[in-house]
């Protein structure tokens, strides 16, 4: 299957400082280097991807190529110049459906520019649909899911059937959403995304990509259960030093009797009684998990 890339210039700025003399007459993606030039633009099926870069007026510069894969640091190469006109490179195995960027640094605090190309499995899809892919990719960049969204929804309404419209919204759109839902703490939202995900056959990049994320929302999702554990135990013995005011039988349907902060994060959806001590039984709506609370009643 060939993969097919869309090669996106995302930033290119030179800083016009006496310490960033030099410059980048040629910087590109590749699909290979031999005799010291790129070969193709990075749309190719080889398995790596390039980086080329060609130097002026660097002479006894370290230049560095920042990798990033999916938004995420990947790798950072050091390349020493060995002249004031310097071709040089780097290169990372390549993945189905990654998106790349490379930021070009020098060691004095040059910022050269960044390069972005993104990598899809859009075999077959037609010039309209890998533009409209382009574009929305560059939404999400931008983390405007819900413009992403609209933009593919409308075009499947106007009759593009593309599957690889689909995929996008399946996968890389839902992978982006998962991700501003833990960022958001709504992991109660993300566990679900994470269920629908996994039935999915995914690329080796995407099935990195929510493993990562999966970690992420176990991650935060622990942190959460032990802090709202830790207040609830003092909530708890502060009211067991208090008399008991509340009456053993009626329901309980609202938290606005808890203190700050996390009253409002609760929900009731359960109560027992036994002995004089009330049970509630209380859902985080942050992390989807249960908690106990007991208090004294009449």
């Amino acid at each position: 299957m060939r993969i097919v890339l869309t090669t996106v210039l995302l930033f290119c700025t030179a800083y016009a400082q006496a310490e960033c003399r030099l410059s980048l007459p040629r910087a590109s993606f590749a699909d290979a280097v031999q005799d010291r030039e790129p070969v193709g633009d990075g749309s190719g099926t080889a398995e790596r991807l390039w980086f080329f870069t060609e130097v002026a007026n660097g002479g006894g510069e370290v230049l560095y190529h920042q990798w990033y894969r999916n938004g995420e640091e990947d790798a950072r190469v050091r390349l020493e110049i060995g002249a004031d006109r310097w071709r040089t490179w780097s290169s990372k195995r390549r993945q189905a459906d990654a998106r790349y960027t490379v930021r070009v640094l020098t060691e004095s605090g040059c910022d050269l520019g960044e390069y972005g190309v993104i990598s899809g499995s859009d075999s077959g899809a037609n010039p309209a649909s890998s533009a409209l892919l382009t574009e929305a990719r560059a939404l999400l960049a931008s983390s405007d899911t819900t413009g992403a969204r609209l933009l593919v929804r409308k075009a499947q309404q106007s009759g593009a059937s593309d599957p690889a419209l689909t995929r996008f919204l399946e996968q890389e759109l839902a992978l982006a959403e998962l991700a501003r839902d833990i960022r958001e703490d709504n992991l109660y939202i993300a566990g679900g995304r994470i269920d629908t995900l996994q039935q999915l056959s995914m690329s080796a990049a995407n099935q990195a990509m929510l493993e990562n994320l999966q970690q992420q929302w176990q991650q935060r999702r622990e942190q959460l259960r032990q802090e709202m554990n830790s207040w609830l135990m003092a909530v708890q013995r502060s009211l067991a030093n208090m008399p008991a005011s509340a009456d053993c039988e009626t329901t309980v349907d609202s938290t606005s009797w808890l203190p700050e902060p996390h009253r409002d994060q609760l929900t009731v959806t359960g109560q027992q009684y036994q002995s004089g001590m009330q049970t509630l039984q209380l859902l985080d709506q942050r992390s989807g998990l249960q908690h106990q609370l007991e208090r004294p009643c009449l």
